[in-house]
């Protein structure tokens, strides 16, 4: 909460909540609904509230870093790339990032891998906002993208090139 929230301004904690149970679940939740979603999924899940406390605070992390906030692990173009993205107010690839944002804290990419799928994502909803698409679309497609890239176990191999095909290959 403290990390997120500015001064008594708890915007940034709503939008992370908000981006966090649409990763968490694949699902888009109506703003009301959001803490009955978020109670939900953890009663199904199980979870313990050790373990909640853990996974919350492990995604605000990322978050923050998402928000311009605690992002000195990052390189500069990382964090370019991150601007870029705030000022276009291109908030529904989150749920998608918070997936590279993992693989990068996992190892599992590199810093070179996460800053050009970063600046492909910048690319891609630029020219989506040039050629006049709405961005309420794209909810629905970040929500459930990296899942959809990433069946295939094989395509981690190649993690930039699988992101650019699936993502320039879309007809629609």
């Amino acid at each position: 909460e403290n990390k997120l929230k500015e001064k008594q301004d708890y915007k940034n904690l709503n939008n992370f909540f908000m981006q966090y149970i649409l990763y968490k679940t694949n699902k888009s939740v109506a703003e009301r609904d959001l803490y009955e979603s978020f109670v939900n999924y953890y009663k199904d899940q199980k979870f313990s509230q050790q373990t909640i406390l853990e996974d919350l605070k492990y995604y605000s992390d990322i978050f923050a870093v998402f928000i311009g906030k605690d992002d000195d692990d990052y390189s500069e173009d990382v964090k370019k790339s991150l601007a870029n993205l705030r000022a276009l107010k291109q908030t529904t690839c989150y749920p998608f990032m918070f997936s590279v944002f993992h693989d990068r804290r996992q190892h599992l990419i590199t810093e070179e891998t996460l800053e050009q799928t970063l600046k492909l994502l910048n690319i891609y909803l630029l020219r989506r906002i040039v050629c006049g698409v709405p961005s309420h679309s794209l909810r629905g497609l970040f929500i459930g993208l990296y899942k959809r890239i990433f069946k295939k176990q094989s395509n981690k191999n190649k993690y930039y090139e699988s992101i650019n095909k699936f993502l320039f290959t879309l007809n629609t």
